[in-house]
């Protein structure tokens, strides 16, 4: 989670850790405007994380496309 980061960078992640989980919460709740909040709310505090970054990149395709949950193999 931390390999490769400054100082700076992991009292970041350490500070939105609950924010970031929360709003993995919402996405995969299907909550997807709830959890673009959050995740730019942390992006926009500095915090330049990938998988942040990831999420944030998913949830505006799904407010753009729509979203369709499907589970399989489950």
């Amino acid at each position: 989670m931390f390999e490769g980061d400054s100082q700076h960078q992991v009292e970041q992640k350490l500070e939105s850790r609950e924010k970031f989980e929360k709003g993995i919460y919402e996405y995969h709740s299907n909550n997807i405007e709830q959890a673009n909040k959050i995740f730019n709310d942390i992006w926009e505090s500095g915090d330049e994380d990938k998988a942040l970054n990831i999420y944030r990149e998913r949830c505006k395709y799904y407010l753009k496309h729509g979203t369709r949950m499907v589970f399989e193999n489950i």
